[in-house]
């Protein structure tokens, strides 16, 4: 009888135990929502809003200049600082014009940092795309892996030469940003176009 209750203990253990690490397996690979992982962006936001000093404005300032700390909020969710408007009589076309990027840029709560602008731009390559398309196959870069749709939402507003600063939320970033759920700082990204290089 003994016999048989041992046996019966070392049963249950056994399944007890088996039942304990599956329950620990399947709670720890619980992967967030979508909506889990857009709070979690918006806190990011939020977070790197304050240190900076950042403030959302509603709507475009009047005599259309931004102080350095205001940002206003586009449809797609980009935010949007214009440092400088460049020449409006030339504004991109959609599909059609060559735009040429310099820009110094961040992955937020990383330490991934690039930059490409500057006077002698240390010796990198601007970042070439026709301004509309979703890929820039203009050869490889470092540069190439900081394009997304966000970072040409600002060519609705500046011309050529146009100087803006951005946050762009992950769902408009770049693929690597979008893969991993972290939204992007351009400090400084400035639009030339090819033909009037």
């Amino acid at each position: 009888m003994n016999f048989i209750k041992e046996i019966m203990m070392k049963h249950i253990f056994h399944f007890l135990l088996i039942s304990t690490v599956l329950f620990t397996a399947l709670s720890c690979s619980k992967t967030k929502s979508y909506e889990e992982r857009l709070r979690d962006e918006q806190k990011i936001i939020d977070r790197f809003m304050d240190e900076k000093g950042f403030v959302v404005i509603d709507d475009f300032p009047a005599d259309g200049k931004f102080e350095s700390n205001e940002f206003v909020i586009l449809e797609s969710g980009v935010y949007l600082n214009i440092i400088d408007y460049g020449n409006l009589d030339q504004m991109a076309e959609y599909s059609v014009t060559d735009i040429i990027a310099r820009f110094s840029y961040a992955l937020l709560e990383t330490a991934y940092e690039y930059s490409n602008y500057g006077p002698h731009s240390n010796g990198t390559t601007p970042l070439q795309f026709k301004y509309g398309y979703w890929v820039a196959d203009r050869g490889y870069s470092a540069a190439l892996e900081c394009f997304s749709q966000g970072m040409q939402e600002a060519l609705e507003y500046v011309g050529d030469g146009g100087i803006v600063r951005l946050i762009l939320p992950f769902r408009v970033a770049s693929y690597y940003a979008s893969q991993s759920y972290i939204p992007e700082y351009f400090d400084v990204l400035q639009y030339k176009f090819l033909e009037n290089l």
